[in-house]
């Protein structure tokens, strides 16, 4: 009998290590948990999802760059102008983090998440009819607010509702597919651009962001009411200064800037280059 519940409970848990596990939640759980826990397909869909958020961060940016020499004749400006758009798209990324981030840790992760994707929407598709590269370029401030939103709620989901091993599991796994989407969007940027014009890359960009919100209903809230930050939520930007003064995240930070910054300056200058050397 003894032996008998033994190998039961080593079966038990030898189910447990093998299914994708859910974090011990201090205060309650999220509806997202209890799905996850009720449907195992249900975590395909986070994955898939999580992955196509992800990948929004990377279109906006990458995506236009073959259109730029066709936008310098358009707007009838300098090439520096013009390049501004890729600027103001990183400084909408960064400036959107800074807010949104507190604000879905007060209010939640779906709400910021329909918001953003929205503002992205929006911003693509009034882009399109821009009378001035002023014009265009302020769009791109606001297109890379809305992109934040799924850049970084597309790390902090998976925290929500993982933790240890089946949290770096599931980040590998998006991280691993999501390794695609820096490679193919200039390419479909491309033949986007070869197809409509540069007006077209906008059009496929709000697409995919429709697309994007149209599924939203299907993610559950991540994040329970009884975990998330209390009083004004702007409050909670007191931890990023915690988070400047701690040394090693900071060189960290500095190294990956620093990378990304070459990165994006050979994105933005090699559709420019290139097309002066023909």
């Amino acid at each position: 009998m003894e032996e008998g519940q033994t190998q039961k409970n080593t079966l038990s848990a030898v189910e447990g290590a093998s299914a994708p596990g859910l974090p011990e939640q201090a205060r309650g759980d999220s509806p997202m948990s209890e799905k996850l826990r009720a449907d195992g397909r249900y975590y395909w869909f986070l994955v898939a999802y999580l992955v196509v958020l992800s990948a929004l961060d990377s279109f906006v940016n990458d995506m236009y760059t073959p259109s730029l020499p066709a936008m310098t004749r358009f707007f009838h400006c300098s090439v520096p102008t013009v390049q501004m758009g890729l600027t103001m798209g990183m400084v909408g990324l960064a400036v959107g983090q800074f807010l949104l981030g507190p604000l879905s840790d007060r209010y939640g992760r779906r709400p910021v998440l329909i918001g953003s994707v929205a503002l992205f929407i929006a911003a693509a598709a009034v882009s399109v009819f821009s009378p001035t590269i002023q014009f265009f370029v302020a769009c791109r401030l606001f297109q890379g607010i809305g992109a934040s939103g799924g850049y970084f709620l597309a790390r902090t989901i998976p925290a929500d509702v993982y933790s240890g091993r089946p949290l770096a599991r599931l980040m590998a796994l998006t991280g691993a597919v999501n390794g695609i989407a820096p490679a193919s969007a200039p390419v479909a940027g491309g033949l986007a651009a070869d197809a409509w014009g540069w007006k077209g890359v906008f059009v496929v960009l709000a697409a995919f962001a429709v697309l994007v919100l149209l599924l939203s209903p299907l993610m559950k809230e991540s994040l329970p009411e009884g975990r998330r930050t209390q009083g004004k939520w702007w409050k909670a930007m007191s931890g990023y200064g915690r988070l400047l003064r701690n040394r090693p995240f900071m060189i960290h930070v500095c190294f990956k800037g620093t990378a990304l910054g070459f990165l994006f300056a050979y994105i933005s200058s090699s559709p420019t280059s290139r097309n002066d050397t023909a």
